[in-house]
């Protein structure tokens, strides 16, 4: 890819840390698109426990593919020309052929489709494109954020998105419980808590400013424990909130930024560390880095593939296994059957091109 100036840079390696990290966040995308999901909320005693400990792993996903995207574009340099003109282009593409597909099929008409999408009133698992879009069209401010980010601003940043996304919502939930009335912070940080800010810088950092051979196994069991003590502390949140006034999601992504971490940094060490698993084990990774490019088109093609090939495995599955496990059955086979599909689609002109 060229850059301003004249000058050229080599295109990376494919990486099989960061597509196997792709392939986890679209399976557990598309899981959180299915009943298995939401079971905690119509459970009840240890049943809804499991459940929610289920939910708040899965809430890795949209971490996990904001902090991929960091770690692959912030470090680049590009004109802005480049950045809007190549790169948003199919993400809008995205959005027209793939929502106004699901507008079809969710309305039976084209009738609205044109508001339908510009509001986002097309697909409710298509949000993440708009978002996305704000993120590419603020990649050159972010790309200088990056530039200058060292350790203290790094850790500054956590400290900040701790406080407003975890810390505030706990404790007014606290006072709201004592005194029936929360409290209001008339504070904005949109660095420190919009993901589609947040979550790229972190990427980079984590990605290509620190050493692998930082990311010790002392390191990696205290984020695995401090995640799990963040998925606790959620979920307690959440079963206290549905047996006193309802379920809702405000507590279930309380801490994802601490498992998202982990999990991120787990990946990088495993298979980009020394040894590394990809040295060990090469068939894996051929696997890994030919899924890993498909994601995208795996999130675009999972609410169509849920109009006609879901229903008849639930049925089929239903009547025999726990919805948790037909849930999960799901994953793979959406996983399949939309790689191909997108394999099928980059072969096509123009529509190839946003997948």
């Amino acid at each position: 890819m060229g850059r301003a100036g004249g000058k050229h840079f080599r295109r990376r390696p494919r990486s099989a840390w960061i597509d196997a990290l792709r392939v986890l966040a679209v399976l557990l995308v598309v899981f959180n698109h299915t009943p298995g999901y939401a079971l905690y909320q119509t459970s009840s005693g240890p049943t809804a426990w499991a459940y929610l400990f289920v939910t708040m792993l899965t809430r890795v996903n949209v971490p996990l593919f904001l902090m991929v995207s960091g770690a692959l574009l912030l470090g680049r340099e590009e004109p802005i020309s480049h950045t809007v003109g190549h790169r948003l282009p199919r993400i809008l593409g995205a959005i027209v052929v793939f929502g106004g597909i699901c507008y079809v099929i969710r309305f039976g008409g084209t009738a609205g489709i044109v508001r339908g999408i510009l509001s986002g009133d097309t697909e409710g698992s298509y949000w993440f494109l708009y978002a996305y879009a704000g993120m590419i069209l603020l990649l050159p401010f972010l790309r200088a954020v990056a530039a200058r980010m060292g350790r203290a601003e790094f850790v500054y940043l956590l400290v900040l998105h701790a406080i407003m996304t975890a810390v505030v919502p706990m404790v007014s939930y606290a006072v709201s419980a004592l005194t029936g009335s929360g409290i209001t912070i008339n504070l904005t940080l949109p660095i420190a808590v919009e993901r589609q800010l947040f979550y790229p810088l972190v990427g980079y950092y984590l990605g290509r400013v620190v050493d692998v051979r930082q990311i010790t196994g002392s390191l990696l069991a205290k984020l695995g424990l401090a995640a799990l003590l963040g998925i606790a502390a959620s979920s307690a949140l959440t079963y206290h909130q549905g047996v006193t006034t309802g379920y809702t999601e405000d507590f279930v992504s309380l801490f994802d930024w601490v498992s998202a971490v982990a999990v991120f940094l787990l990946a990088r060490r495993t298979l980009d560390g020394r040894p590394a698993l990809s040295e060990r084990l090469p068939g894996l990774c051929r696997v890994v880095t030919t899924l890993g490019p498909l994601t995208f088109g795996v999130y675009l093609f999972d609410p169509i593939l849920k109009c006609c090939l879901w229903p008849p495995l639930r049925d089929l599955l239903d009547p025999v296994l726990p919805m948790l496990v037909v849930s999960a059955l799901w994953c793979p086979v959406s996983l399949a059957v939309g790689s191909a599909l997108t394999w099928l689609l980059r072969r096509v002109p123009v529509l190839g091109r946003i997948v």
